[in-house]
């Protein structure tokens, strides 16, 4: 049975003495004082140094302080060090210092560890009788871990915030891992199972798992060999229309693989698709496109010049027949004839001044200018019946291309579509090939094998387990709990004191037979009143650690930790002497321990505390383990400076 001796903690600054806390191992220990002062880490501390997996103690001065956290154990024959290097220690070092011995001296300093968490862990379990295999004991490797004293420290730890929770009786229980581990081992730390037949259910349990996973795989491949039947009958006429299978089976008659492996031999005897006379017609039209794009573009510039040549010629034959334009110009005419015939008949009437020499040279502008527009009119309709002809040549050439084309492009499409089809059976060949493959698969498969042995081994298991012969143990046993709990439970704040508690294994909780008719249980969490969850919290933590304490093979530590118990009567932790009734109540939690002290030497237990000696001092089983304050703390002053 193992208790603990000492909590003790070493400092990362090695010039500072170690911190060491001393329990009495059959006395109620209370550490009380200040908030602030370390109390609710110590837990965290203990925890930690029993190898949980991971690190709960707060960040801060603690942390940052101490390089190593150990805990002395203790029983009839010998000590147990455990030392655990911190978390934040940035060493590579074994991380686990480990030592036996009848009285063991604490080393000054830690400089390494001597072993791994794992083998820590195992030779624990050694000295509390578990099961020793090749199961790993990390406890982080899940649900199905090998049992291990890790989940029976489940029972040894009252932190604040579970001591009186409606939700959750044992501490970690709340973390879906844990409690699935802890729901599985409970019969085996009530020592209602031993070790065989815990193993024999662990392993009835997994071949449970794995026969329902091959029975959903068998069910999964029948459905499979139906879609393929399927498959295979939809292939067999896929052939049909491809025109590979030349008989057609009768509709009543069952397609099989058989029909589907004789269309793998098939072979055509004539490939209508040739590459090189694609290959040529497709240099052809390449060829033929150049020049009909080459056409196109000549087309455009033709049609381009006619437009503009047109335009011309609208605006020369608008400006030619102008009828006041014509009638100008022979004015003019008549006008400069005159002049050069008889001067002398105009000169009376014109003013001396005046060149009639320009009047003659505006008229012969005007005769130029209209004797060009007229033969630029000409030459641009000669044009334009020229380029009429180039361009009607030219189209006739692009409509004899473009059929050229429509003829090689008719041809081409045969040719791919001749392709199509060729490529059509390939892939269906192949396909049946794919399936005729995976069918045989199936039928190799060795399923319906697998599960007749899986089956074999759960009734072998089963044999081996007595379910009736347990359910019958463990209601003895909620029995004998359910005594000692309500032998407890009469001293504390409890509405029904007198109602017996019954053992929830399924659910990790308790029930408490309901004093109303026809209601029958009521569990823990259905029961109003944080004095009521506290009150079942301490009578039936302390019942099983009565009954645990009383088996041949105890494999769960003798000691149990309750933190702040009076926070349920005063939550702020001044404890208020005017308050007469929550003050009384607060007494009976530790004349309640007291009275469980006197016959249960066997049960170590450790009480953190707000409450001072006014409320505890007056019980002799008590021991003031220390007081903290401002000046006395977990961490010592002087690791500060």
């Amino acid at each position: 049975m193992y208790k603990i001796k000492k909590l003790i903690l070493w400092p990362k600054n090695e010039s500072k003495k170690r911190r060491e806390i001393e329990f009495q191992l059959d006395k109620i220990n209370i550490i009380h004082g200040h908030s602030r002062t370390g109390k609710t880490a110590l837990i965290s501390c203990l925890d930690y140094a029993l190898l949980s997996s991971e690190s709960k103690i707060p960040v801060g001065k603690i942390r940052d302080l101490t390089e190593w956290y150990g805990i002395l154990l203790t029983n009839d024959n010998e000590e147990v060090l455990i030392a655990r290097r911190s978390q934040s220690s940035r060493s590579t070092q074994s991380n686990v210092f480990f030592k036996v011995g009848k009285n063991i001296d604490i080393p000054e300093i830690i400089k390494e560890g001597n072993i791994n968490i794992k083998n820590a862990k195992d030779e624990i379990n050694k000295k509390l009788n578990y099961y020793q295999d090749s199961m790993e004991l990390d406890e982080s490797i899940g649900y199905d871990a090998k049992p291990s004293f890790r989940d029976s420290i489940a029972f040894n730890f009252q932190p604040q915030t579970i001591i009186a929770s409606p939700d959750t009786l044992y501490y970690r229980s709340n973390i879906t891992q844990y409690r699935e581990r802890l729901r599985r081992e409970f019969h085996y730390f009530l020592g209602i199972l031993g070790n065989d037949t815990l193993l024999a259910k662990i392993e009835l349990k997994e071949l449970k798992i794995k026969k329902k996973r091959l029975e959903k795989e068998l069910e999964e491949e029948k459905s499979y060999i139906s879609y393929m039947d399927m498959k295979i009958e939809n292939l067999y006429y896929k052939g049909v229309n491809l025109g590979i299978v030349k008989h057609v089976k009768d509709e009543t008659a069952k397609i099989t693989i058989e029909d589907l492996k004789n269309i793998i031999s098939y072979n055509r005897e004539e490939e209508t698709y040739n590459l090189g006379s694609r290959n040529g017609i497709d240099d052809r039209i390449e060829s033929l496109e150049m020049k009909k794009d080459l056409l196109s573009i000549t087309l455009m510039k033709y049609r381009q010049f006619i437009d503009r040549a047109n335009r011309r010629k609208r605006y020369l034959e608008d400006s030619s027949f102008d009828e006041t334009y014509q009638n100008r110009i022979v004015l003019l005419r008549w006008l400069a004839d005159k002049l050069m015939a008889d001067s002398d008949i105009f000169l009376s009437y014109l003013d001396n001044c005046t060149d009639y020499s320009r009047v003659i040279e505006s008229v012969r502008k005007y005769e130029q200018s209209l004797a060009k527009d007229q033969n630029e009119l000409h030459n641009i309709e000669d044009e334009i019946r020229q380029i009429n002809i180039k361009f009607q040549n030219t189209y006739d050439e692009y409509l004899k291309i473009t059929k050229q084309l429509n003829a090689l492009y008719s041809i081409e499409d045969e040719l791919l579509e001749q392709k199509s089809i060729d490529r059509k059976i390939n892939q269906f060949i192949g396909e049946v090939k794919s399936i005729i493959e995976l069918y045989q698969q199936i039928q190799e498969s060795d399923l319906k094998f697998q599960l007749a042995e899986i089956s074999e081994k759960i009734l072998l298991k089963k044999s081996q387990i007595n379910d009736e012969l347990i359910s019958i143990q463990e209601r003895d046993v909620s029995q004998k709990l359910s005594d000692i709990a309500l032998s407890i439970i009469k001293t504390l704040d409890a509405d029904h004191p007198n109602s017996p508690i019954n053992l929830d294994i399924d659910n990790l909780t308790i029930s408490i037979n309901s004093e109303d008719f026809g209601r029958g249980k009521d569990f823990l969490y259905q029961i109003g009143s944080a004095s009521n969850w506290l009150s079942y919290h301490i009578s039936f933590l302390l019942a099983l650690h009565k009954y645990f304490s009383s088996l041949d093979i105890c494999r769960v530590f003798n000691f149990i930790v309750f933190d702040q118990p009076s926070q349920v009567y005063f939550p702020d932790g001044k404890i208020d002497e005017k308050k007469n009734r929550d003050l009384k109540n607060t007494k009976k939690i530790f004349e309640t321990l007291n009275i469980f002290n006197e016959t249960e030497k066997d049960v170590q237990i450790i009480v953190l505390e707000h409450a001072g000696k006014n409320i505890w001092g007056k019980y002799h089983n008590i021991y003031e383990v220390e007081e903290w304050d401002q000046e006395n703390k977990l961490i010592p002053k002087d690791w500060y400076e």
